[in-house]
């Protein structure tokens, strides 16, 4: 479900590739100021191409700060913000999170099954609060998980 879009980073420039992980960086943090430390866990190199288009779509300035980063408490990182936000994005990416483990919760293999019991209570509430901001994404999203699930049983 995640992990389809990766950046090749030889073809990159510099400061496209420093804006990129600024833009990672952003996403991760508005992922915990407005879902908590859990949803950071959602955080993916799809989700970050889904906020720069949000962006780019949007026209939104970027500013750039030098903030601490959580997986790297020592070292200070550049950390995207934009005028119009990744709220979008974040909310997306909860979403997204918790029917992933809904899925796995019916799919085989047991690791699987067991990590999705164990983090759906969790992820939860933060499905609800983004669920009731978009709730047209929740519901488009809800309807093709349907869909998914109808194919892989046929």
């Amino acid at each position: 479900m995640f992990g389809y879009i990766r950046i090749f980073k030889p073809h990159l420039r510099i400061c496209e590739y420093d804006t990129y992980k600024s833009i990672y960086c952003g996403l991760c943090k508005t992922l915990g100021k407005s879902y908590g430390i859990i949803s950071r866990f959602t955080l993916s190199y799809d989700f970050t191409f889904l906020a720069m288009l949000e962006t780019a779509l949007k026209n939104n300035e970027i500013s750039v700060k030098n903030e601490p980063c959580i997986a790297h408490p020592f070292k200070k990182t550049l950390c995207a913000y934009c005028d119009g936000g990744f709220e979008f994005t974040a909310s997306a990416a909860v979403l997204t999170l918790y029917h992933k483990l809904c899925d796995d919760k019916i799919d085989k293999g047991i690791k699987k099954k067991i990590r999705a019991r164990f983090l759906l209570p969790f992820i939860k509430k933060e499905y609800k609060k983004a669920a009731h901001q978009y709730p047209e994404l929740a519901s488009t999203i809800e309807y093709e998980m349907e869909n998914q699930f109808i194919i892989e049983k046929e």
